[in-house]
């Protein structure tokens, strides 16, 4: 027995083509989940790198103002020595 395979009309084809087009759509929001996770990560990493900076700049920033404010002190207490 040959069982005959009737042609794919134009219609099928169309439908076929459609779903391919949905399977590929449907592909790239599975995927976009992971980009943004990875993207939020490497954000998160700037954010975490940027705000360890910032610390130690202020850090150095009031070290070295107090380094000018006692500097300050002792020549105005040697300024007041020599007013004496």
């Amino acid at each position: 027995m040959e069982v005959e395979t009737p042609e794919e009309d134009e219609e099928v084809h169309a439908l076929k083509k459609e779903l391919e087009k949905a399977q590929t759509v449907k592909e790239k929001f599975k995927s976009a989940p992971v980009r943004i996770r990875k993207e939020n990560a490497e954000l998160r990493d700037v954010n975490i790198a940027t705000t360890k900076a910032l610390e130690q700049e202020t850090k150095r920033a009031r070290r070295e103002e107090h380094g000018r404010n006692k500097f300050r002190g002792a020549l105005w207490g040697s300024n007041s020595e020599l007013k004496l």
